[in-house]
């Protein structure tokens, strides 16, 4: 006998990796007010790791299921559309959250507020991932708030060892809450003007009718939000300045999560305008888009520079290397743009938890993570620090490491693509963060004052040893990489 089942409920089932979310969310806090608190911290594990190593194999059985037609699955009218990106979001950033869960729980204490930090994380990782899935400016700004409020929560928190709320990071809500408001600014001149809130509806209003004054002000508006989740100038300092200050877990997270966001959306964007404007229109945003990620990258490696904290230093290359994946949006009318960004993101995730995991540890063992932390670490540690040296090179793009694989690429993207002068300002961004990621391998390398062992737990080391092992793996198995980064966008333009 068939059992009728609404085709609501059909629809919103192929949103299943966020629906996993919310229900260990749910599990969590049912625990939290039911249970022990040490049954709680046994079972908080458990249902994290089940919950996304089931959004993770969900994701992949759908991306390689050759009987799915991406093209026309939609949900909410073709709000959002749950396609090969939305699946690849979703798996790559459940693997990003599941080793940062992993090296979080190794490195933090005992904490009584512990669920609501991991509940609130998850609800920011859901947003998240539904932000690669909508073509409709309403729905993307409530995933955009679904993403950044959980976070806005975090960031502000007072400190263990402090009940005052953190300055930075009420700084960092005041902006992002002024971005949150010109983003809705612009989301409401933008239906306004085009009487539509689908990105294809608009695109095919601005082909008919040119893009009027008015819609550029609501595109620029749109563009600050997005300039906020990818920390670009000039509103790149707050998200450094959290990034550097909040404990290690958040601030992988908040680097990794800001660059996926960010460059899908400001990807979906792209996709507004480029489809059917003239060839002048193109040629002057992507003149001013180059100008922008230009100056953030010199911007970043200026603050890199003159950091003396390894997070701060870590985080203002971050900067870099996010403006430098946004310069491959740059080549819109070929896959071969997205296509570098995807197999950029994929190796810098990997080298950013694994470096940003080695700073926390530092930080744990010594209480700072100034340079001087680092001061002989190749001789209380050597594991990590050939570890460390192995991740800042791939960072480099030093061969036989993945990172080459991954500015390769995109150099060789803008420079076929005659964008000769993004193309340098890669190659410039790498041999500069050779001067700042050496700061960190010298002092590894230098005799110290004294021989205090720095202990790395288990679960730690096994995560950064495999994101060196990955940055090796990765450079030999590029072909593999850069397929399926092209089979990845067969629906994106859809």
């Amino acid at each position: 006998m068939d059992i009728y089942v609404p085709k609501i409920l059909t629809e919103i089932s192929q949103l299943w990796p966020i629906i996993v979310l919310f229900l260990a969310i749910g599990m969590i806090l049912l625990a939290e007010i039911t249970l022990d608190a040490r049954l709680v911290r046994m079972l908080r594990g458990v249902i994290i790791s089940f919950c996304l190593l089931a959004a993770i194999l969900t994701s992949f059985n759908l991306l390689i299921d050759p009987a799915i037609d991406f093209m026309d699955m939609n949900l909410l009218a073709g709000g959002i559309v749950p396609d090969r990106i939305f699946l690849f979001g979703s798996m790559f950033l459940s693997l990003c959250f599941l080793a940062i869960f992993i090296v979080s729980e190794a490195l933090t204490d005992v904490d009584q507020n512990r669920s609501i930090f991991l509940c609130l994380l998850l609800a920011g990782l859901a947003g998240t991932i539904l932000i690669g899935a909508t073509r409709h400016l309403v729905v993307l700004l409530l995933a955009v708030e679904l993403a950044s409020l959980p976070i806005y929560a975090l960031v502000a928190r007072p400190s263990s060892s402090s009940t005052c709320y953190s300055d930075v990071g009420l700084r960092y809500i005041l902006t992002g809450m002024f971005c949150s408001a010109v983003t809705a600014l612009g989301v409401s001149l933008l239906y306004a003007v085009a009487g539509s809130f689908h990105f294809q509806k608009i695109a095919l209003r601005i082909s008919i009718g040119g893009i009027e004054p008015a819609e550029i002000f609501a595109l620029v508006c749109l563009a600050a939000g997005i300039a906020f989740k990818l920390m670009l100038v000039p509103l790149a300092r707050a998200g450094v300045d959290v990034i550097a200050s909040v404990r290690i877990d958040l601030g992988i997270w908040l680097v990794l999560a800001g660059a996926t966001a960010g460059l899908a959306v400001l990807a979906r964007f792209i996709q507004i305008l480029a489809w059917f404007a003239d060839d002048s229109f193109n040629a002057g945003m992507a003149g001013v888009l180059a100008i922008i990620f230009g100056i953030t990258i010199l911007a970043g490696s200026v603050g890199a520079f003159r950091s003396s904290s390894v997070k701060r230093l870590l985080a203002w290359s971050s900067v870099v290397h996010i403006a430098s994946m946004a310069m491959g949006l740059l080549i819109w009318s070929d896959r071969s743009g997205l296509a570098s960004i995807l197999v950029y993101l994929i190796i810098f995730a990997l080298a950013t938890v694994g470096v940003f995991s080695i700073a926390g540890l530092v930080e744990r063992s010594f209480g700072t993570d100034r340079l001087e932390s680092f001061v002989g670490m190749s001789y209380k540690n050597p594991f990590l620090a050939v570890v460390m040296t192995v991740l800042l090179l791939s960072l480099v793009g030093v061969p036989p490491l993945a990172g080459f694989i991954a500015k390769w690429n995109l150099f060789t993207a803008l420079w076929t693509q005659e964008l000769s002068w993004s193309a340098l300002g890669i190659l410039a961004a790498s041999f500069l963060s050779i001067f700042y990621y050496l700061r960190i391998v010298r002092a590894m390398y230098s005799k110290p004052m004294d021989l205090i062992v720095i202990k790395i737990p288990s679960p730690v080391a096994v995560i950064v040893g495999g994101c060196a092992i990955g940055c090796f793996a990765l450079f030999f198995l590029r072909n593999l990489l850069i397929n399926l980064s092209y089979s990845l966008l067969t629906s994106f333009w859809g």
